[in-house]
């Protein structure tokens, strides 16, 4: 089943990833890799690089993308 994005949904995305995450607001320790056709997807690695949670963003508002920034500790 192919779930629906609605393009204003992605645009909050995408205005959150280029205007937040790009300029390194967050630090080095927050990073971009851009895949075409990709659902955004948050993907979080502990220490050693072992991946330890992935969350699909794609629906989430600007608001709530820094929100759940700073819930997870990568402060602004």
């Amino acid at each position: 089943m192919r779930v629906s994005r609605k393009p204003c949904a992605i645009a909050q995305v995408k205005k959150f990833l280029r205007g937040d995450v790009e300029p390194n607001k967050f630090g080095d320790r927050v990073t971009i890799t851009w895949i075409r056709g990709k659902i955004p997807t948050l993907i979080l690695y502990d220490e050693n690089g072992k991946e330890v949670q992935r969350t699909d963003i794609s629906a989430l508002t600007h608001e709530q993308l820094m929100t759940k920034m700073d819930q997870l500790g990568f402060v602004h």
